[in-house]
């Protein structure tokens, strides 16, 4: 998608739901360190695409028609996380650049919520944007992935409410009502759901290979 960078095999993170809620409106936090150098000097003769890198994506599967997005990765122009909003058709209907580089060889604080509108928050660092970017379909072929080729990732949480998100959490993120899965990574082994058996979500059991 886009010119996102998918070689490398380290590993990723997916999730599917019976519940859609949390695609129509919705927040995802999370701690992530790159893996690569945001500051590196691009070759002129590579296409600046072929330096983005994939992190995060939502998707909703229409039986015989294409696919809802809503992806969230590194872009070489911003050297930051831009969100995507993709429809069915193909067509990008919102674009939300990173409000601030990542930081290299450091943990960076990132979190995006959707719903009416979009916000991105990188490093206590925000960007608005006054457009819906929810995941409209009623289907139940949902699922979030995470792509770990380029991250490494801690403390995350993925709630049902668009959140503030504002500043930076000096605290762990806490398990609330609207929590639907939260993790610190503290112990090994998948991520833990919450919540009532309709909105559980299932982890796969190569969740971090």
């Amino acid at each position: 998608y886009y010119g996102l960078e998918d070689t490398g095999k380290v590993g990723s993170m997916f999730m599917q739901g019976n519940d859609v809620r949390v695609f129509r409106e919705g927040s995802f936090e999370c701690w992530l360190k790159p893996s690569f150098d945001p500051e590196e000097v691009y070759d002129p003769n590579t296409p600046l695409s072929d330096y983005n890198r994939q992190f995060l994506v939502f998707s909703a599967n229409a039986p015989g028609a294409g696919a809802e997005l809503l992806m969230l990765y590194y872009n070489a122009d911003d050297r930051g996380m831009r969100l995507l909003k993709q429809e069915v058709d193909g067509s990008y209907s919102v674009c939300v650049a990173s409000p601030a580089p990542l930081a290299k060889g450091q943990w960076n604080y990132v979190g995006v919520s959707w719903g009416d509108h979009i916000r991105l928050n990188v490093n206590g660092k925000t960007t608005d944007a006054p457009v819906p970017g929810s995941i409209k379909s009623d289907t139940m072929q949902v699922a979030m992935r995470l792509r770990l080729q380029h991250f490494a990732i801690d403390e995350v949480r993925l709630s049902r409410i668009q959140r503030p998100l504002n500043g930076v959490p000096t605290a762990p993120l806490e398990d609330d009502a609207d929590t639907v899965v939260l993790n610190s990574f503290d112990t090994p082994g998948a991520l833990t759901p919450t919540g009532t058996p309709s909105e559980v979500f299932q982890i796969d059991a190569c969740a971090l290979a």
